[in-house]
């Protein structure tokens, strides 16, 4: 897998020079709120299984935990200090409602897994999320489909399902720092293609932590057979994600962000999806393809 991550940034990088621009949706309604990142703050003390609680809480929901990563763990372990008591990232996928939504909305595999962030400071527990507005925002649809709203109420009814006490705080919180951005390219060898850009995240410090095959992961479990393929790198940069979230812990939602991959068989160029992230000129994924190009 990780040889496969190398190829697809170094033809990225060819492909921004002459690839076509995909037309991107547009939404069908104004953002109703441009604060974008809802927040549960709640007090550590009564809180200590909170995280094992939400994971029962979220499979009874029908939503798969993907990956739990203690970052705060490979924080200490790599910089040998953390502001963080503890801090969790959990990526989350609602298999049903994930695949309704690409049939809709093919982008927004780069949503997919959505992610949590769990930390822990001083006496407080915060559980940061997206909003429906977020997830519509950044990827450029409908800010009041339904089922973005279904995907959100099953995740935060989950949440509050799991605060011991009930007694928590709700707030949301900024808008999201990021730029959609959508290439397309005739790609012959897709082995070829993917094989190439691994060596070029290696290189510039990016991490790997997950990677799905939608079509074997999840197309395949319902019979739905529109994409030759469809890929989802997630990836950061350790150092970039020790200083984002030490200055703005709730920006663990967007970590680790995603580059998608696929092409459905009614058409003959596959599409390449990523964010450009505004607030860390480092993490910037299209001046990595610029670089490469160079």
């Amino acid at each position: 897998m990780r040889k496969k991550l190398t190829t697809l940034l170094l033809l990225l990088a060819l492909i921004v020079v002459g690839c076509k621009q995909e037309p991107q949706a547009h939404p069908s309604s104004p953002l109703a709120d441009k604060k974008e990142i809802q927040l549960f703050i709640i007090k550590t003390e009564q809180n200590s299984h909170f995280i094992e609680r939400l994971k029962t809480n979220l499979s009874n929901a029908d939503i798969d935990i993907i990956r739990d990563t203690n970052i705060n763990r490979v924080f200490l372990k790599e910089f040998g200090k953390s502001s963080f008591r503890s801090y969790h990232l959990l990526m989350f996928m609602d298999k049903q409602l994930t695949l309704n939504l690409i049939k809709k909305y093919p982008n927004i595999g780069l949503l997919t897994p959505l992610n949590m962030a769990i930390y822990k400071k001083a006496t407080t527990l915060t559980i940061a999320i997206l909003t429906p507005n977020a997830i519509a925002h950044a990827i450029k649809i409908s800010t009041i489909d339904p089922l973005l709203i279904t995907y959100a109420d099953k995740v935060r009814k989950a949440i509050i399902a799991s605060i011991k006490s009930q007694e928590y705080r709700q707030t949301t919180v900024h808008s999201l720092p990021l730029v959609y951005r959508s290439l397309s390219a005739k790609i012959d060898n897709l082995d070829d293609f993917e094989a190439k850009v691994e060596e070029n995240l290696n290189n510039e410090a990016f991490l790997i932590p997950n990677y799905i095959d939608l079509k074997e992961k999840l197309f395949n479990k319902y019979d739905y057979n529109a994409y030759d393929f469809y890929h989802i790198y997630s990836l950061y940069r350790i150092k970039n994600l020790y200083e984002t979230l030490n200055a703005h812990p709730e920006f663990g939602v967007l970590y680790p962000y995603s580059l998608s991959l696929y092409k459905k068989k009614s058409t003959q160029r596959s599409n390449i999806s990523f964010f450009q992230i505004d607030m860390k000129k480092e993490d910037n994924l299209t001046q990595l393809i610029q670089k490469v190009i160079r």
